[in-house]
């Protein structure tokens, strides 16, 4: 409904205790958008970067909360 694409799912290796959204550094000025619409089915998500190399613009980690 938010205009996501699912480029692909599975499971992170390491866990994470909220949801979290990892946004390349040259994509991070759209974090308050992506966690508006993120905060609304995972409310206290949060929003960090990760380098400009990384394979995703942006990447939804589904938290343990």
């Amino acid at each position: 409904k938010a205009g996501f694409a699912a480029a692909t799912t599975g499971n992170e290796s390491q866990k994470y205790s909220v949801t979290t959204i990892v946004l390349k550094e040259n994509k991070y000025d759209y974090a308050t958008l992506i966690l508006e619409e993120v905060v609304r089915s995972y409310p206290g998500a949060i929003a960090t970067s990760t380098v400009n190399t990384a394979p995703y613009d942006a990447t939804i980690i589904i938290g343990e909360k």
